[in-house]
């Protein structure tokens, strides 16, 4: 049930289509049965048999056509799929904030999103456009959740320097925003395709 749901929530046209098909249909097959019990004589019936045929065929034409979905149709209710999945491959370096100031290994990380919010890393990323050391954000507070660092906080570092707290920054990375997958301070990217 929740999944038909989904559907007519995800395509209302389609199914709007769908249902004035079946409606034109049984209407032209209702005249035809209203009509014979009624006792029209069958050499009259030429005209009210000719339209409720039309509708019929009309309706049926109709749903037949909405039924099968073309390519296009096909790859936008994937990347629909894909978006209600939220699952996304991004780049940041994953320390605890006590290990701030070690060297950072930069690395692939797949960010799922279903009923939670899970992600994991991948290979590691060679060639990242990084802030220097020196230029790491030296903050004691995760500007997404407001909350202060613990020398125990398992941390993102982004390419640009700033650092969050991993799970934030996994949520921000799925979430339906435009600026998703961007930093959530200076705006740049930490997408797969970010300057990598």
């Amino acid at each position: 049930m929740l999944c038909v749901l989904r559907a007519i929530g995800r395509h209302p046209c389609l199914n709007l289509i769908r249902l004035l098909s079946f409606l034109v249909s049984a209407s032209g097959l209702a005249s035809i049965i209203v009509y014979a019990f009624l006792g029209g004589q069958p050499q009259s019936w030429t005209f009210p048999a000719a339209l409720s045929l039309a509708l019929i065929i009309l309706g049926g034409v109709a749903c037949l056509a909405s039924l099968r979905p073309d390519e296009e149709e096909e790859a936008v209710e994937v990347e629909l799929e894909k978006g209600e999945r939220g699952e996304c491959i991004c780049i940041w370096a994953s320390l605890s904030y006590a290990n701030l100031s070690s060297p950072a290994e930069f690395h692939q990380v797949c960010v799922r999103h279903d009923e939670t919010i899970e992600w994991e890393r991948g290979d590691v990323v060679t060639r990242v456009e990084s802030a220097s050391e020196s230029h790491v954000v030296q903050s004691k507070t995760c500007l997404c959740c407001l909350e202060d660092f613990q020398p125990s906080s398992q941390l993102a570092l982004l390419p640009c320097g700033h650092v969050f707290h991993e799970e934030c920054i996994a949520c921000w990375s799925v979430s339906l925003s435009a600026s998703a997958r961007c930093c959530p301070t200076c705006r740049k990217s930490y997408g797969l395709g970010a300057n990598v």
